[in-house]
């Protein structure tokens, strides 16, 4: 499955469980309030600005045009369903969804070059699939070699692009040893609803338990594998790289 492919199935922000009564009633019903052709790509979130103005999360800059477009007949159907003690003044601009990136894989992985090609692939299927205006959020367990490359790779391009990387750690101690430590932090990942998961093999070596959790959840995953470079192999590297980046920057 191609980045391209794997990102056309939308993630959708977790909810909050104290959410006032009337917002049930608004999320069971979004699809008569803003339409079939909307609901799938906005998502209203319970918290009210100033003003009784609702705030939706939208895939596109395009949908959350559309919402304001639309808002006066959206404003209608919300009294209908609301009634005269409605809430709702009116529609906030939408928040626009981050897209999400779970990444993980081997701890000895050491073939950073590899990294930054698949992650510039993903950042150019997130412009086609959502627009440039999208950011790019990168969720690493930091306890994999591909990580740190992530890391860098995301400062280098940001600015001028939106993106930005994320160590999310497993606390041994908190939790009575690493693996129940690796399966809340796995769990704390998963309940953000990512696009993708990118998992970086090295070559023979086990999957990681959030990759099959990944999958369980429903969410597509990508393998990337790779043998183990050698030192001259990962001079080679960084000498090209550097190279790159000056050529870049020039």
């Amino acid at each position: 499955m191609t980045n391209d492919e794997a990102m056309q199935v939308r993630s959708v922000p977790a909810m909050d469980n104290g959410v006032p009564a009337w917002f049930d009633n608004v999320r069971l019903q979004w699809r008569s309030l803003v339409g079939p052709e909307l609901a799938p790509y906005v998502v209203p979130i319970s918290s009210l600005k100033a003003g009784g103005q609702l705030v939706t999360v939208a895939d596109t800059a395009k949908d959350c045009a559309d919402v304001l477009q639309q808002a006066p007949e959206i404003l209608a159907r919300f009294r209908e369903l609301l009634g005269p003690d409605c809430p709702v003044e009116g529609l906030a601009p939408s928040v626009l969804r981050p897209v999400t990136v779970l990444l993980t894989g081997s701890a000895d992985w050491n073939n950073s070059e590899l990294v930054e090609d698949v992650l510039l692939e993903t950042w150019h299927d997130v412009t086609q699939l959502y627009g440039p205006e999208n950011s790019l959020c990168i969720d690493h367990t930091s306890d994999n070699g591909a990580a740190g490359a992530a890391h860098l790779w995301a400062e280098r391009m940001c600015p001028p692009f939106s993106i930005a990387a994320f160590a999310t750690t497993a606390d041994f101690l908190a939790h009575g040893g690493r693996e129940q430590a690796e399966l809340v932090r796995d769990k704390a990942l998963l309940d953000q609803h990512p696009d993708l998961c990118l998992v970086f093999l090295t070559e023979g070596d086990t999957t990681p338990p959030l990759m099959r959790r990944a999958q369980n959840a429903g969410i597509p995953v990508r393998v990337i594998v790779s043998p183990l470079l050698t030192a001259e192999q990962r001079r080679q590297q960084r000498d090209r790289r550097a190279t790159a980046w000056r050529d870049y920057l020039s």
